[in-house]
């Protein structure tokens, strides 16, 4: 028997295509976008971290850049906003407040009529079913970054209620507290007595 010739060796298979680096590049770029870089900053630096691709590591750092620098603008642009008090900014705050205080007595008389008695706190009515725990109790004319729970005040027999925000001073029974706007029809109906023989 005649020997069978060894075989060829094989031939060596291709090379792998080497990673390219622009996707990770512009992720890294989009993290500059206004709000939206920070998510595109966190991915970006989780990549960059994770990715065997040339230069992950300096793109993850750019991401990075991106959020931090969408982090601090939201910062200053919320303080900038809530710090702001023109005369249009004041009366809109005043507006708003005034309707939350409103929708507030309307709850407190909803709690009122299932349980017969009104809330010992504004957090009592967030303990009610689901569908309502999405009630404001918080005031916003301090501002975004110092919210603070509107003053609701029962009386000593449980029958009348006072509910008001302290303004923007922080401080209760001043000119600028704000009040819920009822009509008289309304406001007869409920147990909300504003007491002023305190104001200042």
């Amino acid at each position: 028997m005649t020997a069978l010739p060894p075989d060829p060796p094989s031939a060596a298979p291709p090379p792998a295509p080497a990673k390219r680096s622009w996707p990770l590049l512009t992720v890294a770029a989009l993290a500059y976008l206004p709000f939206l870089g920070i998510l595109f900053g966190a991915a970006g630096l989780t990549w960059g971290l994770i990715s065997s691709r040339p230069g992950a590591l300096r793109a993850g750092l750019i991401a990075a850049g991106g959020a931090l620098l969408n982090l601090v603008g939201i910062l200053v642009l919320t303080y900038y906003v809530s710090t702001r008090h023109s005369e249009t900014y004041d009366r809109i705050a005043v507006t708003r407040t005034q309707q939350d205080l409103a929708t507030l007595v309307g709850h407190i008389e909803a709690y009122h009529e299932e349980n017969a008695a009104y809330p010992p706190s504004l957090s009592a009515l967030q303990r009610r079913p689901a569908v309502l725990r999405t009630i404001n109790i918080y005031d916003q004319m301090g501002g975004i970054l110092s919210p603070r729970a509107y003053r609701y005040e029962l009386s000593r027999d449980g029958r009348t209620y006072d509910l008001y925000s302290v303004g923007a001073d922080g401080e209760a029974f001043t000119p600028d507290d704000v009040r819920p706007v009822l009509p008289d029809s309304l406001a007869a109906r409920t147990g909300y007595r504003p007491d002023t023989t305190r104001r200042r």
